[in-house]
């Protein structure tokens, strides 16, 4: 637990009020017992109670947002694997069977975007799922232009970098996302 954490918990009211009760009845024992061995024996096994209940829960918090930062990983990694291959299966002359499978996984991918990513994520990704909407339609596939391919493929750049820095973000301020 760094100090900024401890400074935290310290600043709720009942969390001080329990330390500095706890604290109060060992020191008043030891000073109406004197220090014998029992008494230090006691005060070390109520300090490691206090801070290992502490730690317990600075451990959990952590723990939480690993778990939340390692899903959110995933999920930023499956809608740029959904992307990809379905930029390729549209790309491809021919009909291929996969594009309405692929363009399910995508959208699959896209709602869980819009779960776990931040604001700043599904903000940039929106104008992409436009663009890809209306490059997958069949009604505009004729008009389609290699430019907006490797436009799309652009801004599927940028939002990956985008995804990456949140993520790094994310473990260095140790939040969750």
């Amino acid at each position: 637990m760094n100090f900024s954490e401890f400074k935290a918990v310290w600043n709720e009211p009942k969390m001080r009020s329990a330390i500095l009760l706890l604290l109060g009845f060992v020191v008043g024992l030891a000073v109406a017992k004197g220090l014998t061995r029992e008494t230090v024996t006691l005060f070390a096994a109520i300090l490691a109670a206090i801070i290992g209940f502490f730690a317990y829960g600075w451990q959990r918090k952590v723990d939480r947002s690993e778990a939340v930062l390692l899903e959110c990983r995933k999920v930023y990694r499956e809608f740029i694997a959904a992307a990809e291959q379905l930029l390729a299966v549209h790309c491809s002359d021919a009909d291929d069977p996969t594009k309405d499978a692929e363009t399910a996984r995508y959208r699959e991918a896209y709602q869980s975007l819009m779960i776990y990513g931040t604001d700043e994520i599904i903000a940039a990704a929106k104008p992409y799922l436009m663009q890809v909407v209306r490059y997958t339609d069949p009604e505009f596939q004729d008009q389609s232009s290699p430019q907006e391919v490797l436009d799309l493929r652009n801004k599927l750049e940028t939002l990956a970098s985008m995804m990456r820095d949140d993520c790094n973000n994310a473990k260095s301020r140790g939040q969750s996302i």
